[in-house]
């Protein structure tokens, strides 16, 4: 197919969904989200482990430090992923916190 310029390594990460992420062609441009959650499912279980470190100082800090980093993680469909940072350190929290299970 065109979208994949016959590739078969495009065509694997559009499967597995990281093809956003690599920026390399998506069959469906609303899948994009796939890949954000595959980004969110990973950075979950290491905020978290920061958090067992370094306590709950992890939050504040990571509030700042997407103001720091470049826009280079970036979707075409779906904007910039640090737009969802904010989801992924609330997610965090409440691994943390034990929230769901009360």
């Amino acid at each position: 197919m065109r979208v994949y310029e016959n590739s078969v390594i495009r065509m694997i990460a559009d499967v597995f969904a990281v093809s956003d992420f690599f920026q390399t062609g998506l069959l469906s441009g609303v899948w994009w989200y796939m890949c954000l959650a595959q980004i969110i499912v990973l950075l979950i279980p290491l905020i978290d482990s920061l958090c067992e470190r370094l306590g709950m100082a992890v939050v504040p800090i990571g509030f700042l430090l997407p103001q720091f980093i470049p826009d280079s993680i970036h979707s075409k469909y779906g904007g910039s992923y640090l737009n969802y940072f904010l989801v992924i350190l609330l997610a965090a929290a409440c691994a943390k916190g034990d929230v769901l299970n009360n």
